[in-house]
């Protein structure tokens, strides 16, 4: 995947704009087959009608066909490629930002923020737009009208005024429709961006917007910001529409024009009707991009507004400590570990310190307001302490800012992690090399393979991310604990592993757990009685004072 996000990398650095020699190609030939029929005009008027040469005009007929057939079957192709190309880009930033999600530095993502780093994100949508190719497009059309008013130049003198008056119009009106199309651009992203940050704040605090009575003025106020967005969306349609009508009414002025001055010059003799006829279709061809420049710096600030974003978020990875590939022995030692409550309000727990051997059981004690479960994500890395040090056998001090864990240590929240898919994609994690018979193993003698049997689709049965689906709630706790289980790590980090278990559940856990005594470190939090008894090392959590042990 490196090679991969490199190249995708360099696609995310805003205004870099990657010349795709295919892209160019494509349009150049397009372009180049327009001249068909001017060409086929002079030969008909040149030579045909005066030689009465009906096989000459058989011929040109054949010939205007085939340029048809080419021409759309260039053009179908061309839109083919730009959609297959948007989705590969697409996938390419994907896999990019990807790793920098779950590659990148915890510190940077955080200094980020959540809001921030799902708006960059939210820019990967963009990218099926395939800007890059239009704005490729319409650089090559604007590089052929200048072109094609040489040939009218070079056909008809004086004839070129028609086309550049007309010219002259249209970038007037350019001038005139860009900056309100780029206002309401720039407006259209700022609303769209207020709004996602609304419905993150209502989603977040719905509650409390409800305990409060809050409802109409949140209602009131998406509405205000709902109007606005749509305001600017709809000054952004009737800008579009002014364009494309000056770039049609544009069009067909400069053809009367060319064909009433050329008309003059044909009647003086110093314009042929077959040069005429070729300079009237050339013009047409000649004014209609020029329009575009009105959407054109538009669309690339659009662009270089969604791929500075993206390479944000892609510059995250970048920030994070080289990964840690020393695996962990299982051994353990920490000291003088505290963690102290926001606003000065005291300590979570306060001067942590013991030791572990490979293999041994360590059990957590404190209630909620000792915050058990950050104590874990400590051990896990997760999280800084306000003070103290954490150091694993193998990899040495734990950084909080290291992209990864370090390999062989484990950890399962209180939360059931799954995602969205079959039990067995969970279960694997999405990767079928790890249906092992260690997760067989695990799965039976934790029960899931009893309860997968009752299922109608067993192990293809449906989960989603916030546990709904098939099954219950102790179910998806047997889930999580077999595939926490199946890795066989060294060092094993469970937070409040016993919830929402039955007693059979509880039971063949507490089995489990002794049965890896002296091969796997396990620190776990709110341990059944079982595991309290057996466990080599128990560690009570305090707020107020240094924190009592007891070992065996």
């Amino acid at each position: 995947m490196s090679g991969t996000g490199q190249s995708s990398t360099a696609a995310l650095r805003p205004g870099v704009l990657k010349l795709d020699p295919d892209s160019i190609l494509s349009a150049i030939i397009i372009n180049l087959l327009t001249l068909a029929l001017p060409v086929a005009m002079l030969l008909v008027f040149g030579r045909v009608i005066p030689n009465q040469s009906y096989d000459t005009l058989f011929g040109i007929f054949l010939a205007l066909i085939a340029v048809l057939l080419i021409d759309f079957v260039l053009k179908a192709a061309r839109a083919h490629y730009v959609l297959e190309t948007a989705r590969h880009e697409g996938e390419r930033a994907g896999e990019t930002l990807s790793d920098a999600l779950f590659e990148g530095a915890p510190g940077a993502l955080e200094q980020m923020g959540q809001e921030a780093a799902v708006e960059r994100l939210m820019g990967v949508l963009g990218l099926r737009h395939a800007v890059k190719e239009q704005i490729v497009k319409m650089s090559v059309d604007l590089v052929f009208s200048v072109l094609f008013l040489l040939v009218i130049a070079a056909m008809g003198g004086w004839l070129v005024a028609a086309p550049l008056t007309v010219i002259a119009g249209l970038l007037l009106t350019v001038a005139l429709l860009r900056p309100p199309y780029r206002t309401a651009s720039q407006l259209q992203r700022e609303y769209d961006k207020r709004r996602l940050s609304f419905l993150q704040e209502i989603l977040q605090r719905a509650q409390l917007i409800k305990l409060l009575g809050l409802e109409h003025q949140m209602l009131r106020r998406y509405e205000l910001l709902h109007a606005s967005a749509s305001a600017s969306g709809e000054k952004i349609i009737r800008v579009s529409n002014a364009g494309q009508a000056a770039a049609s009414a544009g069009s067909q002025i400069a053809t009367v024009l060319t064909c009433a001055l050329g008309g003059l010059l044909a009647i003086q003799g110093s314009l042929s009707v077959a040069e005429l006829a070729a300079s009237m279709l050339l013009t047409g061809r000649a004014v209609q991009p020029v329009i575009q420049l009105t959407f054109l710096s538009a669309v690339k600030d659009d662009d270089r507004a969604r791929t500075s974003g993206l390479a944000k978020v892609a510059a995250v990875k970048k920030a994070a400590a080289a990964p840690v590939r020393v695996p962990v022995t299982g051994a353990i030692t920490v000291k003088g570990l505290s963690l102290d409550r926001p606003g000065k309000n005291g300590s979570w727990f306060r001067n942590i310190s013991f030791s572990a051997a490979p293999g041994q059981l360590i059990a957590i004690e404190g209630g909620v307001q000792c915050c058990s479960g950050a104590f874990l994500r400590i051990l896990a890395g997760e999280v800084p302490a306000s003070s103290g040090t954490v150091y694993l056998d193998g990899p040495g001090y734990l950084d909080p800012d290291a992209a990864n864990s370090p390999p062989g240590l484990v950890f399962e929240p209180r939360q059931p992690a799954l995602t969205d898919g079959e039990i067995l994609e969970n279960l694997t994690l999405f990767d079928p090399q790890r249906h092992t018979k260690a997760l067989q193993a695990a799965a039976l003698k934790l029960g899931v393979s009893s309860q997968l049997a009752q299922l109608p689709n067993g192990v293809h049965s449906q989960v989603a991310r916030n546990g709904q689906g098939a099954g219950s709630p102790g179910f998806f706790r047997r889930l999580a604990l077999a595939r926490t289980f199946a890795q066989q790590p060294a060092i094993l980090l469970l937070e409040d592993p016993f919830a929402d278990l039955d007693s059979d559940g509880v039971r063949a856990l507490e089995a489990l757990l002794l049965s890896l005594q002296g091969k796997t470190t396990c620190v776990l939090t709110r341990a059944a009685p079982a595991i309290l008894d057996a466990a080599n090392t128990t560690i009570r959590l305090s707020s107020e004072t240094a924190a009592s042990s007891g070992t065996r």
